[in-house]
């Protein structure tokens, strides 16, 4: 039986080369039909490798140091963490900051997929001009956040309790870029509705349309 630790990494490692063969299979289906390239797949490729960052990292983490997840969510004041420990908090604080680069970087390759789809309306350009512009803000607002999480920032790897003399509410910060992350996500799967229901199909057809979109974006 595998530990929940060796599980987490098969799970990982599974979806990693799910992406790799999906954005390979997207690189592929472009070339042949010669629609050519664009920045939908390049920002794709890009999340698609900064993604794999945060993986290796983890299980780098996890072989250098056996008690580092448990260190990172140690609530003992007294509990003193080892260069190991240390080790393993900072690396997986990095895989933090680029979370928000990495879901980003998708979510703009999805609105730039819509441009290249639906450019010929100027309001829903204005409406993809919004969305990535929100999509920016959240990315550099949380990574500001999440890199000023704890002052001085040593305080980050230094114990799991989060001293609130010293770090913000990481449970609360969490919470909130979730909320915000999740009316992103749901104001881009609403985008292309509009602009589906505007076509000259059948009923039955458009509301297809509409749920390959929602399964896309999902």
């Amino acid at each position: 039986m595998l530990s929940n630790e060796d599980a987490a990494q098969v799970a990982g490692i599974l979806l990693i080369v799910l992406d790799i063969v999906t954005v390979a299979g997207r690189f592929y289906s472009r070339w042949c039909t010669k629609l050519g390239f664009g920045w939908d797949d390049w920002t794709i490729l890009i999340a698609l490798v900064a993604g794999i960052v945060p993986g290796a990292l983890t299980m780098y983490a996890s072989s250098v140091s056996s008690t580092g997840p448990a260190a990172a969510s140690n609530f003992d004041p007294n509990y003193v963490f080892t260069p190991a420990d240390i080790l393993y908090t900072k690396i997986t604080f990095s895989t933090s900051v680029l979370y928000f680069f990495i879901t980003s970087i998708t979510k703009l390759s999805i609105l730039l997929l819509l441009h290249r789809l639906f450019s010929i309306s100027d309001g829903f350009r204005i409406q993809l001009y919004i969305a990535q512009g929100a999509v920016v803000a959240f990315w550099i607002s949380a990574t500001v956040a999440d890199l000023l999480n704890c002052n001085p920032l040593e305080w980050t790897w230094k114990n799991g309790n989060a001293d609130p003399r010293y770090c913000i509410n990481y449970n609360t910060f969490w919470l909130g870029t979730g909320i915000a992350e999740s009316i992103i996500d749901l104001a881009i799967l609403a985008l292309p509705i509009g602009m589906v229901s505007t076509l000259h199909l059948e009923r039955n057809k458009r509301y297809g349309v509409a749920g390959i979109f929602l399964m896309g974006g999902l």
